[in-house]
């Protein structure tokens, strides 16, 4: 890539991104000969925003709560796995915690596709999903850091089943 290839590439990101800002804070864990980690690095460092260089990629998850990163980028397959992570989690979980977080699910489901929708949740609704959220919702938005504004993904399309479930619990990916 050229010198103005990066420099168009980062401009375009900044002015889709304009969230990002001074302080904020990303991980950087993709492989560094991966272009779009290190045009997000940059872009980072443009807005003043804090890079935190993950060594090992397979500790991202336990890094996560530390880092609290505003933005996370990823490819597909690393949101994939992070469900399935999610989803064996409640799955082992007593029964009775078992049915509640698949509720919280359900209802974080319901309320995303209405927002998606334009379209705002009747009350009863609403008042679930606080419910859902403090319960259920919220702590699998802490295993991320709790601070995401949204998620990135590139480099091959994401299931659209999974960039529901994600906005479901509160997570948004683009």
């Amino acid at each position: 890539y050229t010198h103005r290839q990066v420099c168009l590439a980062m401009q375009g990101i900044l002015e889709a991104l304009p969230e990002v800002v001074a302080g904020d804070r990303v991980p950087c864990w993709l492989p560094m000969a991966l272009l779009f980690q290190r045009i997000i690095n940059l872009c980072a460092v443009a807005r003043g925003a804090h890079v935190f260089y993950v060594e090992k990629p397979l500790e991202l998850a336990t890094l996560l709560p530390g880092i609290a990163p505003h933005l996370l980028v990823g490819v597909p397959r690393f949101f994939e796995k992070a469900w399935a992570g999610i989803i064996e989690r409640i799955e082992a979980r007593a029964p009775p915690v078992r049915a509640l977080a698949r509720w919280a699910l359900s209802v974080g489901r319901r309320t995303a596709a209405l927002r998606r929708e334009g379209r705002a949740p009747g009350p009863f609704l609403r008042a679930q999903q606080r419910v859902a959220d403090r319960l259920v919702l919220m702590p699998i938005r802490r295993a991320f850091g709790g601070q995401l504004r949204y998620l990135v993904s590139g480099a091959a399309p994401l299931p659209v089943w999974l960039l529901e479930e994600l906005h479901g619990v509160g997570l948004l990916v683009l």
